[in-house]
Formats: C-alpha cells, structure tokens, sequence
C-alpha cells in the first residue's frame, strides 16, 4: 500500500493464476469498495496494481505497472477522489462471499514499509 502515490500491490505467490472475479478490495472503514472486472486474473508470481484515484490531474498514466487496474467509479469514470489517508490507512481483500482474506496497515510513520505490501499471502 502506498498511501501518498494512491495504489495497492497484490502479490500472487501461487505457481497458478489467480481469479479475482467477484472479490473487491475496500479501505478500512469500508466507505470505498473496488470491485474488481470480470475475467480479472493475477498471472503466477506477479505483482498487481490497483491504481485508487487515476482520475486526478496529477496521476502519472505513463508509469503504470504491466499487470493493473484503474479504480472507477459506479459509472465508469475514472476515480478522482483519494481513498487512502495518507497518515494511516487500511486496505482489505474481500472474497466473493463477503469475507475479509487480507488487510494491511501502512501509514508515514513507516514509509519504507508503506511504499508496497503484500496482501494476498496465500
């Protein structure tokens, strides 16, 4: 989790793909959930970026990672709005029955520490 540049890193451990369809991710207290598309799959050993607020002005679309999702809104647009706080902040994995799999903290106290986690550890 990286609180200041707005993105969040899941990890696939896994020597086989793993299907995201129908799991979200969502900040600590739950007022912001991504769900993630349909057919969305981690590829074995591979770093996955949720990219939370691509829709803001000074988001760098040309550094995006190989392997991403841009957070939209309901409608589709690109989200403009922060979700992350930048001193503290919550990340969960859902699965599709409702179930929390994963969290992870990261705030500036630790900024090394925020700049990515691993979520998924499975």
């Amino acid at each position: 989790v990286d609180a200041e540049q707005e993105f969040v890193v899941i990890y696939n451990p896994r020597n086989e793909y793993f299907a995201l369809d129908h799991y979200s991710i969502a900040d600590g207290k739950m007022h912001h959930t991504f769900k993630f598309p349909r057919r969305c799959k981690i590829p074995p050993r591979t770093e996955y970026c949720i990219y939370t607020c691509p829709g803001a002005q000074n988001f760098d679309h040309g550094s995006l990672m190989e392997y991403h999702v841009l957070w939209t809104n309901h409608d589709g647009s690109l989200r403009r709005m922060e979700v992350l706080n930048n001193e503290k902040c919550c990340v969960k994995l859902i699965d599709p029955k409702g179930a929390i799999i994963s969290q992870c903290e990261a705030g500036m106290q630790n900024k090394q520490a925020a700049a990515r986690r691993r979520l998924l550890e499975k």
